[in-house]
């Protein structure tokens, strides 16, 4: 096999994890720009503050579940390149050029493919999502009484 096209298909793959990467942190700047414009905007009289704060509600679990669908894509092109490096030394040429991350044979873990809420719930993505949820339904409470 040649090396070439060994490195040609990693590259390939590794373009889909900078990809899912950038898709993330796109989310995550998108998130705490609107996030803002919404805490300024509540603070203005001549707004409904209980709108605002349900679409920072609303806006926050959209955002929480894309942010961890593109972190559970990275995860399976991560996995995805290890199978490549493992299989390609020995000369296997199945699945070449194969970009699908969802083939369960190119897994290196025999659990199945990860559930989302995985990723969802990981130490990286509570700690900028619950605060959003917090404010939220704090800012909702509070303003009711």
């Amino acid at each position: 096999m040649d090396k070439d096209m060994v490195h040609q298909e990693q590259n390939l793959i590794q373009g889909c994890i900078n990809r899912m990467a950038s898709n993330s942190f796109q989310l995550k700047k998108w998130y705490v720009a609107l996030v803002f414009l919404g805490i300024t905007n509540s603070c203005q009289k001549d707004i409904d503050k209980y709108l605002v704060l349900y679409m920072i509600l609303a806006l926050t679990c959209i955002f929480w579940y894309l942010d961890g669908f593109f972190l559970k894509m990275e995860t399976l092109y991560r996995w995805k390149y290890e199978w490549v490096i493992k299989k390609r030394i020995c000369g296997n040429t199945e699945f070449f050029y194969d970009l699908n991350p969802h083939n369960k044979n190119m897994w290196l873990v025999d659990d199945g493919e990860p559930n989302i809420f995985r990723f969802i719930f990981s130490k990286t993505l509570i700690p900028l999502y619950i605060g959003g949820v917090l404010y939220s339904l704090i800012s909702i409470c509070y303003s009711s009484f």
